[in-house]
């Protein structure tokens, strides 16, 4: 505890910031550290800047980046000036799941609606007839062949998966 004190009449009880870092960097959770931070956080609200703590959970959220982390963050700092970023974040992480989802269901389905080569090759011709470059119709469904998909999806208003889902089936088909 000595050690802790003379250290702060070195650096910290000079108020400059600097000092005051130096202070906290040795003794994070020393006799004064409370009041370092108190007054660290007065130099970073001067300069419109978060107070130290906050931009420490929001480093936190954006090292964990899942929905679980950045509602957390919500949760502790709901004025936060961070708060609009973190539901972009939390907002594109669901989409990304649904997303993920979308072309699990649809990976499966298309196992039993175009799991056969003939299938595939029906397939391919529909989105060749439909003005969609498959690559070539042989059945077997290439890079060129899913981007197809993804366009013909796109265009129909289905989920844009790459995979031949029983709706996109239906749309390639016209029903």
């Amino acid at each position: 505890e000595r050690q802790d004190e003379n250290y702060w009449w070195q650096t910290g009880s000079s108020g400059n910031e600097e000092d005051l870092l130096k202070y906290l960097e040795k003794y994070p959770d020393g006799i004064y550290s409370a009041q370092a931070n108190e007054m660290l956080d007065t130099y970073a609200i001067e300069r419109g800047e978060a107070p130290r703590a906050e931009q420490k959970e929001w480093q936190g959220a954006i090292e964990k980046d899942t929905i679980d982390g950045y509602q957390s963050f919500i949760d502790a700092y709901p004025g936060s000036r961070y708060k609009e970023d973190a539901t972009t974040r939390i907002n594109d992480l669901q989409l990304a799941q649904k997303h993920a989802q979308e072309v699990a269901e649809d990976k499966a389905q298309e196992k039993r609606v175009a799991g056969a080569r003939f299938a595939r090759r029906i397939v391919e011709q529909k989105l060749e007839k439909r003005g969609y470059n498959p690559g070539k119709v042989d059945g077997k469904f290439t890079p060129t062949t899913r981007q197809a998909l993804r366009q013909f999806q796109n265009n129909r208003g289905l989920p844009v998966t790459g995979y031949v889902s029983r709706a996109t089936m239906a749309k390639l088909m016209g029903l």
